[in-house]
């Protein structure tokens, strides 16, 4: 640097404030600085020297709460991180993605080393603590929380999924249903697809969305005849839980599933299975988030019930009919 100042005939600080933007500059003068340094070669100060001037490193560290490669076969998931990577880099900040610390002993995290200015933690788990909220608040890091408590002065992106379920549930009730089963979300990080009981599955759930969709059913008076947990939110794993869940005796005339993929809503591959009635719940978007300082609002939840196309429709033994759904099960 101090070669460029001397080329350019310039002092030391005004190289550095090209290079920084931090102050006002002619264009001449930066031009100068500019030509000097391509002159010999100068790529400009070295980050990490610029990180401990600064204090500041210019990335923000992205908790993932499940396998990488089952994150991003989830639709949901690639938009989050898309929005994420989009906004912050428009904010000069990048990302670096970090897997969930599992909070065993004599781990060593990423999350404990990584270079960053702040976190982002996808999901949190509602037992025992959230090891990666303990680990941020030693390092002083700020951090947002999605889909879970967050601690004081942490930012918050969250939905009242609770009281949705449990609204999907008394729809279900209204529309004849006494025999509800749940297909619910991964509980932990290397979980299958497989059968729970209710007590097994609120007792060991790892993670605040799972735990609190099924606490949705106590709310609407119905306990549900089976749940079975998906290895991933996707819809290959919905169709497996689908299956496994319709084996199981007293067979489920509906089912509640914790995620729109497992449900094969939307964009995804229809399953068999999910091209015949599929009731879903919304929530304004505008109430969802809550930062330090905000108002938390109140989301006015609506249910509406799916009916495939008549063109498409073709009743099957055992199928669900637009017009009697529960009485062909």
């Amino acid at each position: 640097m101090a070669d460029v100042a001397a080329l350019a005939g310039v002092s030391l600080s005004t190289v550095s404030l090209t290079y920084s933007g931090a102050g006002p500059l002619s264009a001449e003068t930066r031009a100068k600085v500019e030509r000097a340094a391509a002159e010999l070669g100068y790529g400009g100060p070295a980050p990490h020297a610029q990180a401990l001037r600064s204090g500041r490193t210019g990335v923000v560290g992205v908790v993932i709460h499940e396998r990488l490669q089952l994150s991003l076969r989830d639709p949901l998931m690639l938009r989050i991180m898309d929005a994420l990577v989009g906004d912050l880099g428009q904010m000069g900040l990048g990302v670096l993605l970090i897997p969930t610390p599992t909070g065993e002993p004599g781990e060593r995290s990423l999350l404990e080393t990584a270079s960053m200015d702040a976190a982002v933690l996808l999901r949190v788990r509602d037992h025992d603590g959230e090891p990666a909220i303990d680990i941020l608040r030693r390092r002083g890091l700020p951090m947002v929380v999605m889909e879970g408590e967050a601690p004081q002065g942490a930012g918050i992106l969250e939905i009242d999924d609770r009281a949705a379920t449990a609204a999907l549930i008394r729809h279900l009730v209204d529309l004849g249903h006494e025999r509800i089963g749940t297909i619910t979300l991964p509980a932990g990080l290397d979980g299958e697809t497989r059968v729970r009981t209710l007590e097994d599955a609120l007792a060991e759930t790892a993670w605040t969305p799972v735990h609190r969709r099924l606490e949705a059913f106590a709310d609407a008076g119905v306990e549900p005849c089976v749940v079975v947990e998906a290895r991933a939110s996707i819809a290959a794993e919905g169709l497996a839980a689908a299956h496994l869940a319709l084996a199981q005796e007293p067979r489920p005339t509906a089912l509640v599933c914790q995620s729109d993929l497992l449900a094969g809503e939307r964009s995804l591959p229809r399953a068999s299975w999910a091209s015949r009635c599929l009731s879903t719940c919304r929530s304004p978007a505008s109430t969802e988030s809550t930062c330090p300082g905000s108002r938390r609002s109140s989301s006015r939840l609506r249910c509406r019930t799916r009916r495939p196309r008549a063109t498409r429709w073709r009743p099957r033994s055992r199928r669900c009919s637009p017009a009697t759904a529960p009485s062909r099960w």
